[in-house]
């Protein structure tokens, strides 16, 4: 942030990019981070290319005096653009490469999500399916344990199914167990 940004502003920034793309996990929420951070400094460059502008009018009203007063806007502009072509310019390749970059992350957090939202509808289909064949072996494994105590007991159909819940932190179905 520059001195003159407002801070407000830009909490508010950030906590509009956060909800609309609700980052799931410290890589999303970095790119989330990343991409209103550069969207915040590709609106200052119109501001700065105006500000530009605004010098050049002050500087060089006096030039064009002699000129038609419909005129003079005109020529000041294009004399203000001529003085200041290389600041310009700089602002539009900075513009340009702060596109790009936003652009790229954009496609990093869209295939993220993607790839996050696939796994956790793989989870769930695994786990809608695991849970009626245990919710079935119940009473078969319930025997087992009680003929033969010794083999232990791995998870139950309430485990299965409090897996099958979403999980706060991350919006995904907890982990499968590990041993049938």
């Amino acid at each position: 942030m520059l001195p003159s940004d407002d801070v407000a502003e830009y909490e508010h920034h950030l906590a509009a990019y956060a909800e609309e793309f609700a980052p799931v996990g410290l890589l999303e929420t970095n790119l989330v981070q990343s991409i209103a951070d550069t969207d915040w400094r590709l609106r200052r460059i119109p501001a700065l290319e105006s500000a530009l502008f605004a010098k050049g009018r002050i500087e060089f009203a006096e030039l064009f005096n002699e000129q038609d007063l419909a005129a003079r806007p005109h020529l000041i502009d294009a004399h203000t653009f001529i003085a200041y072509e290389k600041q310009i310019r700089n602002l539009q390749l900075q513009e340009a490469r702060l596109a790009r970059r936003r652009e790229k992350e954009m496609a990093e957090l869209s295939r993220l999500q993607a790839d996050r939202t696939a796994r956790c509808a793989a989870q769930q289909h695994l786990l809608a399916t695991l849970a009626p064949v245990a919710h079935a072996q119940k009473p078969r494994i319930q025997k087992q344990q009680q003929e033969n105590p010794a083999n232990g007991f791995v998870f139950s159909t309430p485990e299965i199914e409090h897996a099958m819940l979403p999980r706060d932190r991350y919006h995904e179905p907890a982990p499968l167990p590990t041993a049938f």
